[in-house]
């Protein structure tokens, strides 16, 4: 009879520790949002139609000005520090042949307008700061941007599973990039000099975009961040767009599209 009652008292631990295992892996696994991780709302085909081809030129144009100004930062130095009394270029100096340990800085005044594809222009303009360390080799670029879209419409051609198709919509409004670039030269100091850089981007609108899509509204809110490396060729591109009273995840709307028919994106 003892040992009945040990062998009972023995399953019985075991059960508890069974049942206290199965209920931590149901905690562990609790999703707290919807669609691609970022909390967004399921997708329809209703909200890939109207927000697709806006999400794909906001973060795109977002995505070129910050590469611009991360493919300039050899043209900063040298604007920078020009050339000391022998001649010597400032990007030769940065390599430590002449050290002086005194931190440059200047402002980048941007002020860029181009015409968009149909009609109606987009503007960028921002006044960040570049930096050069005392070290001559590290640096930053940081500051603030606006981007504008002026009735601007443009003509985006989005890949589907049905091949390639294009919409134009018409988007008035304007956009603030923060951004944060943290770079180091690298390379032989008489060679070409390469630069490696980590930058952060956040990217919000105030106010809705004014998007009219076949002449119907849809306006759109974004919230979104770009975390680049120049190493690497992802774009880490995360963050949410409201359409309609839902917020939706940028990556769920890229791979809803890709994946839908070109019927239902570009009916």
């Amino acid at each position: 009879m003892a040992k009945n009652t040990m062998t009972a008292f023995i399953l019985k631990q075991i059960l508890i520790l069974c049942l206290a295992i199965t209920f931590s892996a149901c905690d562990n696994n609790e999703d707290g949002g919807g669609g691609g991780g970022g909390g967004g709302t399921t997708v329809t085909a209703a909200a890939a139609e109207a927000v697709g081809p806006v999400e794909q030129l906001v973060t795109t144009d977002v995505l070129n000005y910050v590469n611009d100004i991360r493919g300039n930062i050899q043209d900063y130095i040298e604007t920078l520090g020009g050339v000391d009394d022998s001649g010597v270029n400032v990007l030769v100096k940065s390599k430590n042949i002449i050290n002086d340990d005194v931190e440059q800085t200047m402002t980048i005044d941007i002020d860029e307008s181009e015409a968009c594809d149909t009609s109606g222009t987009k503007n960028i303009i921002g006044a960040p700061t570049f930096t050069l360390n005392g070290d001559q080799t590290t640096g930053s670029v940081v500051g603030t941007l606006i981007l504008q879209y002026n009735d601007c419409e443009d003509i985006i051609v989005l890949q589907t599973s049905g091949g390639n198709c294009s919409v134009s919509p018409v988007v008035d409004g304007q956009i603030t990039i923060t951004l944060n670039i943290e770079y180091i030269l690298t390379g032989d100091v008489f060679g070409d000099t390469a630069i490696d850089d980590l930058t952060g981007v956040t990217a919000a609108t105030g106010a809705e975009l004014d998007v009219l899509l076949d002449g119907a509204d849809a306006d759109q809110l974004y919230s979104f961040t770009y975390s680049l490396n120049s190493n690497s060729s992802n774009t880490n591109l995360s963050g949410l767009v409201t359409y309609s009273g839902s917020a939706y995840d940028v990556d769920d709307i890229e791979s809803y599209v890709s994946d839908t028919a070109t019927t239902t994106i570009c009916d």
